[in-house]
């Protein structure tokens, strides 16, 4: 929290966060304050060991800024298509997750991938733009504030309480 915030300048909040591995499926959960935000979980697909390279960008609004940063990534993908390909991604209760709820997500998905190991690297260009009139930042975000009271602690929260399997898989 405090690199993302004091150095990148990038909304980054500390929260509960799992990722559990086992032979037959894939999950991770993510909990603010006590409340569900997300849960993915997928039924592992079969070993292949695919090479995966790709960028991508991430756009958030912070501090009144539009920013942009972008990462690379490559790794061995595991994938699973079509019917083969079981997920599960709920949405909870926090505020942070309200607007992916509108979006009509279907629940059935076109394919799950799994790297299980992967390499990455945060490109250090980042950009960004003052936003204004109709593109204004909300009112109450984050300022200055919100970095100079950060200790130097490198302690984890404690994991989310988990909510198992997804019943009606077959591993």
């Amino acid at each position: 929290v405090h690199g993302g915030k004091g150095i990148w300048g990038m909304p980054k909040h500390q929260a509960n966060l799992d990722f559990l591995v086992t032979p037959t499926t894939v999950s991770s959960q993510y909990d603010v304050d006590g409340l569900l935000a997300c849960r993915i979980a997928i039924a592992r697909p079969r070993p292949q060991a695919l090479p995966v390279r790709m960028s991508s960008t991430n756009y958030c609004a912070f501090r009144g800024m539009l920013m942009k940063s972008s990462i690379s990534v490559t790794g061995l993908a595991d994938v699973a298509f079509g019917a083969s390909a079981q997920a599960q991604l709920l949405l909870g209760e926090a505020p942070q997750v309200a607007g992916l709820k509108t979006l009509g997500l279907s629940a059935r998905p076109l394919f799950t991938a799994y790297l299980p190991s992967t390499s990455g690297v945060l490109d250090d260009h980042v950009e960004s733009w003052f936003l204004s009139g109709e593109h204004e930042a909300p009112a109450g975000g984050d300022d200055l504030r919100s970095v100079t009271g950060l200790g130097l602690s490198q302690d984890w929260l404690d994991a989310p309480r988990t909510l198992g399997v997804p019943t009606g898989w077959a591993p």
